[in-house]
């Protein structure tokens, strides 16, 4: 018995060592190439910390800024960003840890998000107004960007965003889905720490790892460098998810804040909720549609050729409601 128990120990020592040596190598060679990566965009420092912004286009109207998702960063906004800084200035950003940005200070809850957007445009020199535009997880960040800074805000555009106003029966079935989401974070983050995931998504596509459809070569070559660490990101931010929902409940807007959502009308299967994913749905729809509670002038719009993506599948959707929202 002793001498299976030392075989045992040092079977277990080894593959501690290993997995030690293969969370070192990894560690190293994604700093070697953060450095070796050419920035596109601009590193602005907010205080100590620097966020990486992509700024394109010129325009009169107020700037057009762009709020990802949860678990993505700006580069999910190219396709948009091209055809809106045709007639606006634009910004898209890596929140703090995701893409090309330093990691943020805890807490990672919405709040805090949205005070170090509002540091990092101020800081970049583009001053207000400015049109938010949120997709997802992004929409609780935007309106409590919104709700702290009011003047700031000419409109919003809720790209198929929550917005904190979520009735009880969502908000049981999103739990549930995100302690679900939890699990699967983690295991990518412990991929991640050993390179797996980087070589996963280099052969097999980030578009595998992150449920999305075909991507554009040079964002699939971004995403697939940058996971690693946006999977970390997201892990923070889902940790603070109930406190960045109570945030935004209570975030009020202007009554009278024009307001575009743009809802998902092709079905969305919602893969990470199971079995729930069609009931999933059905309340994601009702939280589309109870977005004309947050103001006067809220209108509903369909992107009839996209699901939640829709900023991938049909971005000219996205850019025509920015538009609209600018005006003539």
């Amino acid at each position: 018995m002793g001498r299976q128990s030392r075989r045992f120990k040092r079977i277990a020592a080894g593959i501690a060592c290993g997995v030690a040596g293969a969370v070192a190598a990894e560690a190293i060679a994604s700093w070697l190439r953060s450095r070796a990566r050419p920035i596109p965009g601009r590193l602005v420092d907010i205080g100590g910390r620097r966020l990486h912004l992509r700024i394109a286009g010129d325009g009169p109207g107020p700037t057009v800024v762009f709020e990802a998702g949860f678990g993505g960063s700006s580069v999910l906004w190219s396709l948009v960003q091209e055809g809106v800084a045709k007639f606006a200035r634009t910004c898209s950003y890596d929140r703090a840890g995701y893409g090309f940005s330093d990691f943020g200070p805890i807490p990672r809850s919405g709040a805090q998000l949205a005070a170090e957007l509002h540091l990092a445009l101020a800081h970049a020199g583009l001053p207000p107004p400015y049109i938010l535009v949120a997709h997802s997880y992004g929409g609780l960040i935007s309106r409590l960007f919104t709700w702290r800074h009011p003047r700031d805000v000419a409109g919003l555009l809720m790209v198929d965003a929550l917005h904190g106003a979520i009735f009880d029966e969502a908000h049981q079935v999103m739990r549930r889905m995100v302690t679900a989401f939890g699990f699967t974070l983690g295991a990518l983050v412990l991929l991640g720490a050993v390179g797996a995931l980087r070589i996963i998504a280099r052969i097999q596509g980030p578009e595998l790892i992150l449920g999305l459809h075909k991507l554009p070569p040079q964002v699939r070559s971004e995403l697939s460098d940058s996971l690693p660490r946006d999977v970390i990101a997201a892990m923070l931010e889902l940790y603070w998810w109930d406190a960045t929902l109570d945030q935004a409940e209570i975030a009020n807007l202007p009554p009278d804040l024009p307001i575009i959502a743009l809802a998902h009308d092709m079905p969305e299967t919602f893969a990470a909720a199971g079995r729930e994913a069609t009931r999933y749905e059905m309340l994601w729809q009702d939280i589309q549609r109870d977005a004309v509670r947050l103001s006067r002038r809220t209108t509903l719009l369909r992107a009839r050729n996209s699901g939640h993506h829709i900023a991938l599948d049909d971005p000219d959707d996205v850019v025509s409601a920015v538009r609209a929202l600018i005006g003539p």
